[in-house]
């Protein structure tokens, strides 16, 4: 009797352990289901490319993603840049942190040529979630205006660099804009600093009060390209060829359609992609990749170009010739057209314009000859 109780007891035992095994079991590949199921509803999308439709011949470009991705999954087999025409591809490097990928060219793009960024579907996020879409986009490479006069600096620097063995000096290239009484500095990186003069916020602080020292705009980004300060307004160009403004609007010289002046970025009303820009005094000028010029702002003068002496608080198309410099200055306008000839036009009181026989004002671009 007590051989057959304890035969029962051991049998009891095991069947108890096997059906808890099972029930854990199950419980975990509920579990597992679960988890699949909200993997399989997760949705990894592409937020921004920057830049828009046109590169420039060394850009980055940055590609925004909906949620932090696998850095591993980024590789040559799922990203690629190609030379569209010959479909050869571009040797690349990647960049990423969290969500943003930063896609490096090995090589100088060719002017004129348009380029293929393709992402397919194998780029996963930390979950490992697939790209929804595989996805596809096209550029134009451009050679931006200041080319040449890089070329011509970083000979220059390399020479220097020769020739002083025994120095230590480190040169770096930024860009530098003065206004009326505040100053703008665009750094390698990207970032804007401004200071002095705030009652408009035409610095990069939202504070609207002087600006001691170098101060880095609010929105913390390091996506700018170029910058220009005005007498008491700065625009500045993104990577994406999106035109950006803030401080004093009274004539419309922010361009957004309105005359409320911001002490925050606004972006121009025809979100337009943009090649270069320049503020002067109340108003503003800036050329599209197209090479056709655009103004705004104040136009007591005849400064805008466009054959009138009415203010425009959105950009204005000005003639149809194509453009390759511009610079406004106090009521007046000065730019190269694409064949290399120098024009003028606004006010001319103290013979500004070039125009030695009268000091007439120019309601339209007039060539100095």
């Amino acid at each position: 009797m007590h051989k057959k109780q304890l035969f029962f007891t051991i049998i009891f035992t095991i069947t108890f352990f096997l059906l808890n095994a099972c029930e854990d079991k199950d419980e975990h590949r509920e579990d597992i289901a679960k988890i699949a199921g909200n993997k399989s509803d997760t949705i990894v999308s592409i937020k921004s490319v920057s830049p828009q439709k046109y590169i420039e011949q060394k850009q980055k470009i940055y590609i925004e993603f909906s949620q932090q991705m696998d850095k591993n999954s980024f590789s040559a087999l799922s990203v690629t840049l190609k030379d569209k025409e010959y479909k050869s591809e571009v040797e690349i490097e990647f960049s990423s942190v969290k969500n943003k990928l930063t896609i490096i060219p090995m090589q100088t793009l060719q002017k004129d040529k348009t380029y293929l960024l393709h992402i397919n579907q194998s780029v996963k996020d930390l979950a490992g979630n697939p790209l929804k879409t595989s996805y596809s986009t096209e550029f134009l490479c451009v050679v931006p205006p200041s080319q040449i006069q890089e070329n011509e600096l970083d000979a220059i620097l390399n020479e220097e660099k020769n020739t002083s063995k025994e120095s230590n000096l480190t040169v770096q290239v930024t860009t530098l804009s003065s206004g009326k009484n505040h100053t703008l500095e665009l750094r390698e990186d990207g970032v804007i600093l401004g200071w002095g003069d705030n009652e408009y916020g035409q610095t990069t602080n939202a504070k609207k009060k002087t600006t001691k020292r170098p101060t880095k705009e609010q929105t913390n980004s390091n996506n700018w390209r170029s910058l220009s300060a005005g007498a008491k307004h700065s625009n500045a160009i993104k990577t994406d060829g999106t035109l950006w403004s803030w401080g004093k609007n009274d004539s419309g010289e922010l361009g957004d359609g309105t005359n409320t002046s911001s002490n925050t970025q606004v972006q121009e009303s025809s979100q337009s992609s943009w090649l270069l820009s320049s503020a002067g005094e109340n108003h503003t000028l800036a050329i599209k990749y197209d090479g056709t010029l655009w103004a705004w702002g104040n136009n007591y003068f005849g400064q805008l170009g466009d054959g009138t002496t009415k203010n425009r608080n959105i950009p204005t198309q000005i003639g149809q010739k194509t453009w390759q410099a511009i610079s406004a200055g106090k009521n007046f306008s000065i730019g190269i057209q694409s064949d290399g000839t120098l024009w003028a036009w606004g006010n001319n009181d103290y013979y500004q314009l070039g125009f030695i026989e009268n000091t007439k004002n120019k309601l339209v671009p007039t060539q100095i000859k």
